[in-house]
């Protein structure tokens, strides 16, 4: 058998896999989850992954275009709420105030720089991203707030000056800093 032929059942084996994980993905688990009583879930996307790169091996390449098909099929309901998380996170405003003292430095970022858990009456336990930092002027010092998303504060640490608080942020904040008060020392 050629190097022609193998490419080509090599590419029927992969596309075979695709089709597969597809429904996998979009008949059986959907299924198994009515059926059972707790969630089943498939990949989304790989079958079309697969279907994309066994098309490219077989002399039929036009017909990679059907695995984009699934991503379209995932994507585009997701886009209109995507654009709308990414315009939000841009034009965030930081609060003015925190705890009654007001927002001094602040940080946006636009990926979750770390992770931080804290445990919940009972048996709870809630894991939060901090998204953004916020540095406040106290009587006593600076306090330095981790905030999630919708602005909730998951951590507080005082610090006595304000470089402090920008060292013991996350380290892909440092020297990201934006000035909110003029008369800060």
């Amino acid at each position: 058998m050629s190097v022609f032929g193998l490419m080509t059942v090599l590419g029927l084996i992969i596309v075979a896999f695709g089709i597969l994980a597809i429904l996998i993905t979009y008949v059986f688990a959907p299924a198994a989850s009515r059926k059972s009583d707790h969630h089943v879930s498939g990949i989304p996307v790989v079958g079309g992954i697969l279907l994309v790169i066994g098309f490219l091996c077989t002399p039929w390449k036009y017909l990679a275009l059907l695995g984009l098909i699934e991503f379209l099929f995932v994507f585009i309901p997701l886009a209109p709420e995507l654009l709308e998380m990414a315009k939000d996170f841009k034009n965030w405003t930081p609060p003015a105030t925190l705890d009654g003292t007001p927002v001094t430095f602040t940080k946006y970022k636009n990926r979750y720089s770390e992770i931080k858990g804290k445990e919940l009456p009972g048996d709870g336990y809630e894991v939060k991203g901090i998204v953004r930092y916020v540095i406040t002027k106290t009587y006593s010092g600076f306090n330095l707030y981790g905030l999630d998303m919708a602005s909730n504060v998951v951590i507080c640490q005082s610090y006595p000056s304000v470089e402090e608080c920008k060292e013991n942020a996350s380290g892909a904040v440092r020297n990201r800093w934006k000035k909110m008060e003029k008369h800060i020392n």
